[in-house]
């Protein structure tokens, strides 16, 4: 959500996804079902969403943090994007 833009597309979002996938498996040793990697980025987004964006939100109450809109914003539409797939 920090380095994507609104313009995110589903099928780039898989891209993205596939190859994150790859990295890890490769430097942890370890294979994941594309199902058991997908349901961890939607818990994943979901717990950053409701606990990080929290803080931000307190921080941003006591001093402008200008991004805030910008990752709120984005953090949705990745999780919509998520949910479609």
């Amino acid at each position: 959500v920090y380095t994507t833009g609104s313009s995110l597309r589903k099928n780039q979002l898989q891209k993205l996804l596939g190859y994150h996938k790859v990295i890890f498996e490769k430097n942890i040793g370890k294979t994941y079902s594309n199902e058991d990697w997908l349901l961890a980025y939607k818990f994943s987004l979901k717990h950053f969403i409701i606990h990080r964006l929290s803080f931000y939100f307190i921080a941003h109450s006591h001093k402008e943090c200008s991004f805030l809109s910008h990752i709120y914003t984005q953090a949705h539409h990745v999780l919509s994007l998520l949910e479609e797939l």
